[in-house]
């Protein structure tokens, strides 16, 4: 079961460390992407697993990152607790700047390594045009995967 293997897999390794840190953070990234052939609410009982872990005083830390999918949603929401606190991350964290920073930076990268290496003739334009930017921007729509996945690819 998920509580018999956070309890080999987590609990156990860390009570066994001689020098506990004072606290340990453990990310689980993209819970709305587990698989949900093992049941409708496997997202839920992680999150009370997590929950019930904290009822036992150990100094670990749990970052849940995730998309607001139901399931999750409910959880969050019907287990009030001291120990999670919800921060969502909508457009008002403007990640379309970031998106914009990181895609302005690598391509600038590909051009200057491209003339470096004679694969390219400066030209007298910028490149890539501030349109192809914004479109990349557009077509990220906040989400870094796409974006990382593009400067791949180039």
């Amino acid at each position: 079961s998920m509580s018999e293997q956070l309890e080999k897999l987590i609990v156990q390794p860390f009570l066994t460390l001689s020098d506990q840190p004072a606290h340990t953070v453990i990310i689980i990234d993209g819970l709305d992407e587990c698989d949900c052939t093992r049941g409708p609410t496997i997202q839920a009982d992680i999150v009370q697993l997590i929950l019930d872990l904290g009822e036992r005083s150990l100094p670990l830390r749990f970052i849940i990152s995730s998309r607001p999918e139901l399931e999750i949603r409910r959880a969050f929401g019907s287990s009030p607790s001291p120990l999670l606190a919800l921060l969502p991350l909508d457009n008002t964290m403007d990640p379309d700047r970031d998106i914009r920073h990181f895609l302005c930076d690598k391509l600038g990268q590909v051009y200057e390594d491209c003339v470096k290496y004679g694969m390219l003739v400066a030209p007298q334009t910028a490149w890539p045009s501030s349109e192809a930017i914004e479109r990349l921007v557009r077509k990220s729509s906040g989400h870094f995967i796409y974006a990382s996945t593009v400067i791949k690819f180039v």
